[in-house]
């Protein structure tokens, strides 16, 4: 299993979890209260997120954290997968990260196995996802199950956050504001949601970068028009005005340099590329150069904007 594709769940998890107050409140809502108890949380810090199988290709983790245990200093590994899919190999998928992680963990001077609670973060559209606990089920033979000491009866703790309410998602403190947004972002009304919502996401302690990160997020996901977008967070956040109005800026620059190169790609390949981007520099009109070339008049129109900002 080598790196995924990221999706902009996977970024904007990631990104909401290298913040430690969030990472801290996620940990503490969904872990155990004995194991919270247990656990020395002034020691928590982000492992690396690549964990290499023996002779295998690396696996990448969404989030890695190690914690050590209060008084004994024992190696507590937090691992978190975000899905937007339901994925019937995740037991599968969670013994090799297990694998890998405690590898490393070997490979770093420990002489025995670190402890590691994994967590599936499903936000996608089904509010049915296989119980984690009915491992059995999934085995050709389930009576059998109980004779095979190690398979795991639970490989790891499922949040689905489509059956946890808004305010008790709020009420977890300062990853409120990831845990809500992963699950109301696609939402077609979602402007009207974070309308209704203002005072409740207002009240969640967050800071600057979470909010931008949470903008870029929304952006890039919602369905809704994108100006609507902007003009809510400027409504709920008027203080962040110019950082949202600013990473606006950005995704639309990086969506317009990612349509030039892919148009770019298509284009060289017969030479195109070349006589558009001297038709336009000569004045040629769009549609003149769309029917010389044979290019996309979508891909023209973003190559003569970036022509333009180079200027």
């Amino acid at each position: 299993m080598g790196k995924r594709l990221k999706t902009p769940h996977d970024v904007f998890t990631q990104l909401m979890l290298e913040i430690q107050i969030v990472a801290l409140a996620f940990f503490k809502a969904n872990l155990p209260k004995d194991l919270v108890e247990a656990l020395d949380w002034a020691t928590l810090t982000i492992a690396d997120a690549v964990v290499r199988p023996e002779g295998r290709k690396a696996l990448f983790t969404d989030m890695l954290y190690r914690v050590y245990t209060r008084g004994s200093r024992a190696s507590v590994y937090l691992h978190v997968e975000q899905e937007r899919k339901i994925d019937l190999t995740m037991p599968v998928r969670t013994t090799q990260y297990e694998s890998a992680i405690n590898l490393k963990h070997f490979k770093q001077g420990h002489k025995k196995l670190g402890l590691i609670y994994h967590i599936v973060l499903y936000n996608g559209n089904s509010k049915v996802y296989p119980d984690p606990s009915d491992l059995e089920s999934r085995f050709e033979r389930p009576d059998l199950v109980e004779f095979f000491p190690n398979i795991s009866r639970c490989p790891f703790k499922l949040v689905n956050l489509n059956l946890i309410g808004d305010k008790q998602l709020a009420a977890q403190g300062p990853c409120g504001l990831m845990t809500l947004l992963l699950k109301n972002g696609r939402n077609k009304n979602f402007r009207s949601w974070m309308a209704k919502n203002k005072e409740l996401l207002r009240s969640l302690t967050t800071t600057e970068s979470a909010v931008v990160s949470c903008f870029d997020y929304i952006y890039n996901v919602s369905e809704e028009d994108p100006k609507k977008i902007v003009d809510i967070f400027v409504e709920v956040y008027p203080e962040q005005k110019e950082d949202i109005m600013t990473a606006r800026i950005k995704d639309r620059r990086d969506a317009m340099q990612q349509g030039v190169r892919r148009g770019r790609r298509e284009g060289m390949q017969e030479g195109r590329f070349d006589v558009a981007r001297n038709m336009l520099q000569g004045g040629a009109p769009v549609a003149q150069v769309c029917k010389w070339t044979g290019l996309d008049a979508a891909y023209l129109n973003m190559l003569l904007q970036e022509m333009i900002l180079k200027k």
